[in-house]
């Protein structure tokens, strides 16, 4: 009975704030979030720095593609020849025969796509700059935007950023 009166007020004093409503509905489901504060461990050491994190994980995925090319390059493939199912080496080479490591291509982007990915931002995600101020200037400056951007890629130093 008291958990029920103490959860009547509650819904008294919230009414008509839909968040805080579902907020209370989950608890009593037993659903509610707890903000947890963002750790990550990069190489042994404990980072608390929501910045030093997203460095950390660019870093491990845009390493990524050179360990496997690395790790391509070293190993010898097999497969099973027709006739006699035995194991082949390079047999890969019948059907890919020039082996291209180190190129993509990407299309420049313009503001459109600039404004939309901004645009698509959840406003309490931001680390250093706001995004509902973001959002409400980004006409004005997306423009320039992908300017540098297309800029950076034609020199091939995107993955030096720090946006």
């Amino acid at each position: 009975a008291a958990k029920r009166k103490y959860y009547c007020k509650q819904f008294s004093k919230i009414s008509g704030n839909m968040k805080k409503t579902w907020g209370l509905i989950n608890e009593l489901r037993g659903k509610s979030k707890t903000a947890i504060k963002a750790s990550f461990v990069i190489n042994g050491e404990l980072i608390k720095d929501k910045r030093q994190i997203s460095d950390g994980f660019n870093m491990f995925f845009s390493s990524v593609a050179k360990k496997l090319n690395a790790k391509i390059s070293s190993s010898k493939p097999l497969s099973c020849t027709e006739n006699t199912n035995t194991i082949k080496n390079n047999a890969y080479k019948t059907y890919f025969n020039k082996r291209v490591t180190g190129s993509i291509f990407l299309t420049p982007c313009d503001n459109a796509e600039i404004e939309q990915t901004v645009k698509s931002f959840q406003n309490d995600k931001a680390s250093d700059i706001s995004i509902f101020v973001l959002k409400k200037c980004i006409s004005h400056i997306s423009s320039h935007l992908a300017g540098f951007l297309n800029y950076f890629m034609e020199l091939n130093q995107v993955s030096s950023l720090r946006f």
